[in-house]
């Protein structure tokens, strides 16, 4: 049997919430595998977990520092990566953790366990791996019109121009290229979901900046980002690849997102795939340098979705990088996504 101990450190409000996840994750992994399991709830400082595991076989015992997720998504993923390095030992809790996450988390090395029996746990002699367990396909968030690609347009400029909040309902409509009556319903979707709180019959102020980016960049890769995407290309000469920052790009109408851009920003890693967004044609692109189409290749252009305005600016908007990298989703960009949203987005 299992054993939870109260601790008064923990929040009231995610109390109940971690319990049930907790319950049922260890009833599960006590029903399909050999061992018993302890968790000892000790709320400490951020980064240093939701408490201990200890998972005991024979009368070995084992320890791990936990993180307790609801809800496992790519962006949370360069988070894990960094507790994993001050935490050898660290072990995830979900209520359910999904294919494409579970790879990347083996990946990481990072143990974890869901409530539907998968198990992926590695420490010393103790080696446990349950895959494959039946998991519905995610559900649908709903996220109002906040959250459509018109929705995901506002914010993008709520949170990159200082001024925006300030600009008439139709100035908006104008800078997000949308109809007029969307910025009602988009507004009104964002206070309802806290995100903005209104000081009087026309202003507005911005709330919850921290979740509001993590709530974007959760939804942009589906619902803004794939219908921008002009072609995938590789290299003619494959080596050129190598030389992306002496390419003769107009900076005015084409930046670089994504590996690029956290590299010039950074000067901390390699790219591997190489991310524009242009105003430009295709053919035009194309040409200058010199690209094959290739829905294997590891070049990927993108329309901008923005109107143009950091004039001979080599890069996109932080958040539009920061959001390109946790959605690779992979363990090379993880502290790369961490330096930029630290650096550039965090307050």
């Amino acid at each position: 049997m299992f054993t939870i101990f109260a601790c008064s450190r923990i929040r009231e409000k995610d109390n109940i919430m971690e319990q049930i996840i907790v319950y049922n994750a260890i009833e599960v992994l006590e029903n399909t595998t050999p061992v018993k399991a302890e968790w000892i709830p000790e709320k400490t400082v951020k980064n240093k977990g939701d408490g201990t595991l200890l998972v005991k076989t024979g009368k070995k015992k084992y320890t791990f520092t936990l993180e307790l997720k609801k809800d496992l998504r790519n962006i949370h993923l360069p988070q894990l990566g960094a507790m994993k390095m001050k935490h050898d030992n660290l072990m995830v809790i979900a209520e359910v953790i999904y294919p494409n996450i579970r790879e990347q988390l083996q990946k990481r090395q990072i143990n974890y366990l869901d409530t539907t029996g998968n198990i992926f746990i590695q420490q010393g002699e103790l080696m446990l791996l349950l895959n494959g367990r039946k998991v519905d396909k995610p559900a649908k968030k709903v996220t109002g019109r906040a959250f459509n690609k018109a929705g995901l347009k506002f914010i993008y400029y709520l949170l990159t121009k200082i001024d925006f909040l300030q600009k008439t309902y139709r100035e908006m409509a104008e800078i997000c290229e949308t109809a007029l009556g969307n910025i009602n319903y988009i507004i009104k979707d964002l206070q309802k979901q806290g995100y903005l709180k209104k000081q009087t019959k026309k202003a507005y102020q911005l709330n919850n900046r921290e979740a509001l980016i993590k709530a974007w960049v959760e939804n942009y890769e589906t619902k803004l980002k794939a219908t921008c995407l002009l072609g995938i290309f590789r290299f003619q000469q494959p080596e050129r690849i190598k030389g992306w920052k002496t390419f003769n790009i107009d900076y005015n109408k084409t930046q670089w997102g994504g590996e690029p851009a956290a590299d010039i920003l950074t000067n901390y890693l390699q790219p591997v795939t190489l991310t524009l967004y242009t105003d430009e044609k295709r053919i035009d692109l194309i040409k200058n340098l010199r690209l094959i189409p290739d829905n294997d290749g590891n070049v990927r252009i993108y329309t901008k979705f923005w109107k143009t305005a950091d004039i001979e600016k080599e890069t996109v908007q932080s958040i539009v990088i920061y959001a390109d990298l946790v959605n690779i989703g992979d363990p090379r960009t993880d502290e790369l996504a961490s330096m930029i949203y630290d650096e550039y987005l965090k307050e």
